[in-house]
């Protein structure tokens, strides 16, 4: 009954407390202060902070939020803020797994907007999604190696391991061939090899796309996490070289991510109408079995649980529903694919694009032209890990 008139992830799941020491309650308040208390202490670099959680959308980049404890939100303003304050002895680097989360891209401009200028405080970042597209992750499959969560594959690239825990070859992750892995090197694994729709993004990138001429002069360089993505995708989407700088991979590919969405769309109408059907049916006899929290729920299920079940085995509208929903999950399966498929392509046109926006933007120069410079060595950073 649960599966029918309420249906959810995660029901049978099993919470228990936090093994994690000085965990605190995650306050927007609290939140900032820890990230201020530390960005005013010295370190070795950057203060790195991972954002693993919900994320939601704005009227814009900048309104972005992570979701905290109690209904509370961080947003790309409120970190743009603290990085304004006084007395800070360290820059940031988030990487962020959210929904949403490349609004905080947006940190590379003063206040998070970017008819402001650069930010005073170079700070860096790597998303799991752009600012206004979802991001996988929140999957109550018990089975770990059926994810493909961003997380999922940075995490095991920095020690240089595939997501079935084997060792990389070290051209698959060492791209710059330093005998390093870097934040960006992972970044780059997870566009490469991650079979979701996600399409990352880094504020490199958000850069890129503010500062660099939309047209002129280009000086060629070499960006080799660039470089990988556009290899490896290119392969999997069994595109010859010489077509890479055509616009239609993506456009074909977004097209039939809709049809597919068109025909979800479709069957849904049968499923919704066998479900009505159905529900009607069992109402009509138990009118509260729809509302667990009726004061005549449990007395109806301990009286009647067994007519119930009876009746659900035995009726042809259980059988229809049935029916109906298998061809929507089908549709839905296909759906998911043409959406992996579509974000592939982005990620390897996101990739040209960057590589071309960079040449332009180093044949103008200035400062436009180091700050993205300094962005990506602040990406590129060589994170100190525990041993497992």
């Amino acid at each position: 009954l649960g599966r029918f008139f309420a249906p959810r992830q995660g029901r049978n799941s099993r919470y228990r407390r936090t093994r994690l020491s000085g965990a605190q309650v995650a306050t927007r308040t609290a939140v900032l202060d820890v990230m201020g208390a530390q960005l005013r202490q010295a370190g070795d670099g950057p203060l790195l902070v991972w954002a693993a959680g919900h994320g939601d959308l704005g009227d814009k980049p900048a309104a972005n939020g992570v979701l905290l404890w109690a209904g509370g939100r961080l947003t790309p303003e409120d970190v743009s803020d603290l990085l304004a304050g006084q007395g800070l002895r360290r820059t940031l680097s988030l990487i962020m797994t959210t929904c949403y989360s490349g609004g905080f891209a947006e940190l590379v401009f003063a206040g998070a907007d970017a008819k402001a200028g650069p930010a005073r405080v170079l700070s860096c970042g790597l998303f799991a999604s752009p600012w206004d597209l979802e991001s996988s992750g929140c999957d109550a499959d018990p089975e770990r190696r059926h994810h493909q969560g961003y997380a999922r594959h940075f995490l095991p690239g920095l020690r240089g391991l595939g997501l079935d825990g084997g060792v990389l070859p070290r051209a698959e992750i060492d791209f710059d061939g330093d005998g390093r892995i870097s934040l960006s090197e992972a970044h780059a694994r997870v566009r490469i090899a991650s079979e979701s729709a996600d399409v990352p993004t880094s504020t490199s990138e958000r850069w890129l796309r503010h500062a660099a001429p939309d047209s002129g002069n280009i000086t060629p360089l070499s960006i080799p996490e660039e470089d990988a993505v556009i290899a490896h995708l290119a392969a999997r989407l069994r595109l010859p070289v010489e077509e890479l700088d055509r616009p239609g991979e993506l456009a074909r590919r977004e097209s039939a991510q809709e049809e597919a969405g068109a025909a979800v769309e479709r069957v849904r109408v049968d499923e919704d109408a066998a479900w009505h059907e159905l529900a009607a049916d069992l109402l009509g006899r138990w009118p509260t079995l729809d509302d667990p929290w009726h004061p005549d729920f449990d007395a109806t299920l301990r009286r009647d649980g067994g007519a119930i079940s009876a009746r659900l085995d035995a009726s042809p509208l259980m059988h229809r529903f049935e029916a109906t929903s298998a061809v929507t999950d089908a549709a839905n399966r296909l759906l998911d694919q043409e959406r992996i498929g579509a974000a592939l392509a982005e990620r390897l046109e996101r990739a040209i694009d960057n590589r071309i926006l960079a040449a332009r933007l180093q044949a103008a120069g200035g400062s436009k032209w180091l700050r993205w410079q300094a962005l990506l060595r602040c990406e590129r950073r060589v994170p100190n890990l525990r041993p497992n």
